[in-house]
């Protein structure tokens, strides 16, 4: 299933009116890369947010086959000590990648830590975050693509 652009914009921009209708307000925004980059900067921009810290997660190879997600980057700091943050990644599947994200970033004891995903996997996905954009359902042998997906 591949995700056009103008979808892509509606669902940030359904997730963006989600975070600020809950009141949310972020210090700093940790982007999931690789792909979860894209809506990162894109949240932080809607939401204002100044600082960005950035973790890179692989849960798949080269013929899109799920592995254990492993953390090929990790840039997060003692920045987020006290601090409300928002990790924001491009798609929730299984919710592993944000419970490895999640292990990484407590590390460094926020105030606050809350989830969002542009897309939730509904046939995978059996905790949802925080915040979302779309839940979208697909078949078993389906993958969501994004605009920037080859």
């Amino acid at each position: 299933m591949k995700v056009s652009w103008r979808d892509f914009e509606s669902y940030t921009n359904q997730l963006l009116k989600k975070i600020r209708q809950d009141g949310y307000t972020p210090q700093v925004v940790v982007g999931v890369g690789i792909s979860g980059l894209v809506p990162a900067a894109l949240v932080m921009k809607g939401l204002q947010v100044q600082h960005i810290e950035i973790i890179v997660i692989s849960s798949y190879n080269e013929n899109n086959k799920r592995l254990p997600p492993k953390v090929m980057v990790n840039n997060l700091s003692a920045f987020l000590k006290n601090k409300k943050v928002l990790v924001v990644d491009d798609i929730v599947a299984s919710g592993k990648t944000f419970s490895l994200v999640k292990k990484k970033v407590m590390k460094f004891k926020p105030k606050e830590v809350k989830f969002a995903a542009v897309v939730v996997s509904e046939f995978i996905c059996k905790k949802y975050p925080d915040y979302w954009g779309k839940s979208i359902m697909r078949s078993a042998h389906d993958f969501i693509s994004l605009p920037w997906d080859s």
